[in-house]
């Protein structure tokens, strides 16, 4: 039923610990990662450098050097680079830099050689607390793996777009992606964040009291619930709500699942599916739905 509603070439994307299947007309974008307070970003290598990761780790530089134009006053910290640090020769190497006009606090990037691609991770940290960022790059940096088609990933692996780190679930993490696109115009976004105090109130408690805060600049003054009540997604419990949205003259439905987590939990995290779509073949936007969160699994 899912393959028919989906579509024969419709593609799996895993995102951090979690896998979806979507409609091969939408596009991946707005992806967001970030392990243990450490921000992930893929880098495709410059083909045409004779030495990728340098090159890559210049411009890194250029980017920091640039900051010193925000500077106001002499006195300003924006693009100081407090240190440069060498993790592993050839593969892993970092600097710690003033991202703001302070300089006790710091933002700690490094560049990982992967191979095939490389990942920057950075985080923020205060400058006396510099060792335990850094170690914290070290940590996470060497898990990752540019994906290859004849190796498949370990299980429990956290997956980026184009590769994954072979490492299991640490103290805190999140993952975010936008998949649009096509002909009907969907626009599909899907998250997920450990969380530390699970919310309590209910998608139609929420909506109800937005509604009566602000509902003309929340919905055009026009929203009504056509579907809601309990649905479990990857074996989760949690809570949907489909509305029916007119702003301005415009149709429209707006589709939400949540579930508030568990505290401190990598398998149940606190996640939210949003997809927004014409109001036009509404049961067919409602099978569209159903069949995405129902392809929607822990990933292997």
């Amino acid at each position: 039923m899912a393959a028919e509603v989906l579509g024969a070439d419709a593609v799996k994307h895993c995102v951090g610990r979690f896998c979806l299947t979507v409609p091969a007309v939408m596009a991946r974008s707005a992806d967001t990662f970030v392990v243990q307070g450490v921000t992930l970003e893929e880098v495709a290598w410059d083909r045409s450098a004779k030495d990728p990761w340098e090159a890559e780790w210049l411009k890194r530089l250029q980017y920091i050097e640039g900051l010193k134009s925000r500077r106001e006053a002499p006195t300003e910290a924006f693009g100081t680079i407090l240190e440069q640090r060498m993790f592993t020769p050839g593969s892993l190497k970092g600097v710690l830099y003033c991202p703001t006009e302070t300089t006790t606090l710091g933002m700690f990037g490094a560049i990982y050689n992967a191979g095939d691609g490389g990942l920057w991770l950075q985080v923020k940290t205060s400058v006396k607390n510099k060792d335990a960022a850094g170690a914290q790059l070290a940590e996470i940096a060497p898990a990752y793996h540019v994906t290859e088609p004849a190796v498949t990933p370990p299980r429990g692996a956290f997956y980026l777009v184009r590769g994954y780190l072979a490492s299991p679930f640490k103290l805190a993490e999140e993952a975010h992606a936008r998949f649009a696109g096509g002909p009907d115009k969907l626009d599909l976004g899907f998250s997920y964040e450990t969380t530390f105090e699970p919310r309590t109130e209910g998608l139609m408690a929420r909506f109800a009291s937005a509604l009566e805060k602000s509902a003309a600049t929340l919905f055009g003054g026009g929203a009504r619930p056509i579907r809601s009540g309990k649905r479990k997604v990857a074996g989760l419990p949690g809570e949907e709500l489909v509305l029916h949205t007119s702003e301005n003259g415009k149709e429209g439905l707006a589709f939400t699942w949540t579930t508030p987590g568990e505290a401190k939990s990598g398998k149940h995290p606190e996640i939210s599916i949003e997809l927004t779509a014409p109001a036009d073949r509404r049961e067919e936007r409602l099978q569209l739905w159903d069949a995405l969160l129902d392809e929607i699994k822990p990933a292997p």
